[in-house]
């Protein structure tokens, strides 16, 4: 009975020292996070007098095209199919079938998932739109800024008003968008601004709004005014051609529009301090599950190589074409390095693979270069679009023609995907090929670059087989782009 009693002793003893340190250790976290949120309610304290006295004027820059030459009107062409030598094609080793991307997991709209979980905060309404053709359902304090006149005061006080908001849950809801779409940056800036033209009819006060959340998402953003307009800027990931940027604090910010057109807009006021922490740049890559692919169009192409007529299929998203329509002339690297959309990818791949499965590496080569050069109308950007405007490889599939940077971009990931080899892209001054590093000796015009051995291989340059230069570029200069 003693021992027992001195047992329940001993557990309660321990009880209580439990508790008490769970109590400390409540009392400690408690603190922590006082220190933390005061430590933020600083850098808004601080930002708070960038805006109120850091107001200087910059004059804008504008970088108009990657060439510096036109690209060819009229594409050379060599008089006729050239048939690769059967000695030399023996000599190449046979295509290994690559793993190809899976099915597509049956796409659920992101709304039911993440607004399960979310609390609504009191005292707000719902915004309802469709970001291309996805459905969105946001919740966010209506009270308006009224914004009459256009000044660095009247912009410190927009800050200061929507820090009064219910910011933090509007955060929170796109991040959870964020995370369920895969939104890249670009995505992101236009899923806030569309929020924002919800709240806002006019442009001015969109731009501000956008500002503000993305400057509290982390990513290094001012805004500027000059002639009645208030312009977001924002420092990028990646190089942006026809968009007017201004150089503060040695970063190039850029003016962001949801057109991805945003010209000379000669000089503005904006400040040179930083918001604390904001520090990220927006990206324009697109990673893997991106959240376009839905309202598929079908696409069917064909091809004449060796004597024999071929035709490859392909499926891609309407909605990510019209995403596309919204980018800015971004550089190439942008267009190697995004991913494909799922079915995009299955499609074309299983397609052109059931042509090259028996071939040797070779030969498959030659076989996609043809299918690049054959398959697609060409015509000049200036010539079709009015400006210069790199295809994304479904874009290809999608507009009437086509010019050599769009060729080049779809050539190397088909060549890295089917055939997994290296390829990089061969840029002269008016012109866009690529170079491709083979597991065996290929005779014609190459170039050495880190200890490789890359051959010409050129998808404009009609039926030019791997190793054959355009005539007016054979003794050109040339940047190599990874």
């Amino acid at each position: 009975m003693c021992l027992g009693s001195s047992k329940i002793k001993i557990i309660a003893l321990l009880v209580c020292i439990v508790t008490l340190q769970a109590n400390e250790y409540d009392q400690w976290l408690a603190s922590k996070q006082n220190e933390y949120f005061s430590y933020k309610k600083n850098f808004d304290q601080e930002f708070e007098k960038v805006l109120e006295t850091e107001w200087k004027e910059f004059k804008s820059f504008y970088d108009p095209s990657p060439y510096k030459e036109d690209k060819p009107k009229k594409l050379p062409s060599v008089l006729k199919d050239l048939e690769f030598p059967k000695d030399k094609l023996s000599l190449s080793p046979r295509v290994k079938k690559v793993t190809l991307y899976p099915k597509p997991k049956k796409y659920v709209k992101a709304e039911a998932g993440l607004l399960k979980t979310f609390v609504k905060p009191k005292d707000v309404q719902a915004i309802k739109f469709s970001f291309y053709n996805q459905d969105i359902k946001l919740y966010y304090d209506h009270k308006l800024f009224d914004l009459s006149t256009i000044s660095s005061k009247s912009i410190s006080e927009f800050w200061k008003y929507n820090l009064q908001t219910d910011w933090k849950s509007v955060v929170k809801q796109i991040k959870n968008y964020s995370d369920v779409f895969k939104f890249n940056g670009w995505a992101k800036y236009q899923f806030i601004h569309a929020i924002a033209k919800q709240v806002y009819s006019d442009n001015n006060r969109a731009n501000l709004f956008t500002w503000f959340y993305l400057t509290k998402l982390g990513y290094d953003t001012k805004v500027a005014y000059g002639k009645n307009n208030v312009y977001l800027l924002a420092t990028v990931s990646n190089s942006l051609y026809q968009v007017s940027f201004y150089k503060i604090n040695n970063k190039k910010y850029y003016i962001l529009d949801p057109s991805g057109k945003a010209k000379s807009k000669g000089q503005v006021y904006t400040y040179k301090g930083e918001y604390a922490n904001s520090i990220d740049t927006l990206s324009f890559v697109i990673d893997e599950g991106f959240f376009l692919n839905s309202n598929l169009k079908e696409s069917s192409l064909s091809f004449k190589y060796s004597g024999k007529n071929y035709k490859v299929n392909a499926s891609y998203s309407g909605d990510l074409i019209d995403f596309y329509k919204s980018y800015p002339q971004v550089d190439f690297k942008v267009y190697f390095e995004s991913s494909k959309s799922y079915s995009f990818a299955q499609s074309l791949l299983n397609s052109l693979q059931k042509h090259i499965s028996e071939m040797s590496e070779l030969e498959a080569a030659n076989f996609l270069l043809r299918f690049c050069q054959k398959a697609f109308k060409y015509k000049t950007d200036q010539e079709q679009f009015g400006y210069e405007k790199p295809l994304f490889p479904e874009e290809t599939f999608f507009y009437a023609y086509s010019d050599c940077e769009d060729r080049t971009i779809l050539f190397r990931y088909l060549v890295e995907k089917l055939l997994n080899l290296e390829v990089v892209g061969v840029k002269y001054n008016g012109h866009l090929a690529a170079a491709v590093v083979f597991n065996t000796k290929v005779d014609g015009d190459y170039f050495k670059y880190r200890n490789k051995t890359f051959v010409i291989s050129d998808p404009t340059y009609i039926n030019a087989n791997v190793g054959m230069t355009m005539r007016q570029y054979k003794n050109s200069k040339f940047d190599i782009l990874r």
